[in-house]
């Protein structure tokens, strides 16, 4: 039986995590890129905004992103790889992001954005919360990992604010 509420809790405290990071990050460095080639948290943090956007829209609409993978390839992922950001907190790194979910260059100023992201955030745990009672057998489809149940999803969620927190802490 699925612990619905450990799954919350820890997605919750990851948005927390999340946010607080991102709000310790001084000015000067928000619309920086961390590396050559890679995000500014400014854009760290509008990504996790449209992620939880998209998969609100997934659970709530039905909404399907363009694959970016094959579906058997989908299979092997979502058997590899969901298991292991729930067993072992691992995150795949490298991926392209789907475009739905690429940020713009300078999204927005740092409180705004952060105050975005725990509001789509909570909004995604709201629309979990009630497929959990109505419908918990509700699948989404995800670019990567092709239809995903609700638990599924919401390791998936945890787990990627996770990997982008680790992009940031370095900053702070």
């Amino acid at each position: 039986m699925t612990d619905w509420s450990r799954l919350l809790g820890e997605h919750f405290g990851s948005v927390e995590a999340f946010a607080a990071c991102a709000a310790r990050i001084p000015g000067n460095r928000w619309d920086i890129p961390r590396a050559p080639g890679k995000w500014s948290p400014a854009e760290e943090t509008e990504h996790i905004r449209l992620a939880y956007v998209l998969l609100g829209k997934a659970l709530r609409d039905g909404y399907r992103a363009r694959p970016m993978v094959s579906q058997r390839w989908a299979t092997l992922l979502r058997w590899t790889v969901i298991p292991a950001i729930r067993m072992l907190g691992w995150f795949p790194s490298g991926a392209r992001s789907p475009h739905d979910a690429r940020p713009a260059p300078h999204p927005g100023m740092q409180d705004r954005l952060i105050d975005q992201v725990r509001r789509e955030a909570a909004t995604f745990d709201g629309i979990v919360k009630d497929l959990v009672e109505k419908d918990p057998t509700r699948t989404a489809y995800h670019p990567y990992f092709g239809d995903l149940g609700l638990a599924q999803i919401l390791t998936l969620a945890t787990g990627h604010t996770r990997h982008h927190l680790g992009h940031i802490e370095t900053l702070v």
